[in-house]
């Protein structure tokens, strides 16, 4: 008894696995957002900048328009 629960259970775990690699292999491609904050236009429009910035801002050597690119 419990090898059969357990052997249904690693085929159903199996498949499970096997068809959600199907769809992240041969499924549409999409694009993920840019996460970075140096370079999301969205996150520009809201004036939200990386610490780097918004510290360089407050002490008064970048504008709001400015941004490091170098940020991840």
């Amino acid at each position: 008894m419990f090898w059969t629960v357990f052997l249904l259970s690693v085929v159903i775990l199996g498949l499970g696995i096997l068809l959600m690699s199907i769809q992240i292999i041969f499924g549409k491609r999409k694009s993920f957002p840019d996460h970075r904050l140096g370079h999301n236009a969205e996150l520009h429009k809201r004036n939200i900048y990386c610490a780097r910035t918004e510290q360089r801002i407050i002490d008064g050597i970048a504008t709001e328009g400015d941004s490091c690119s170098s940020c991840i």
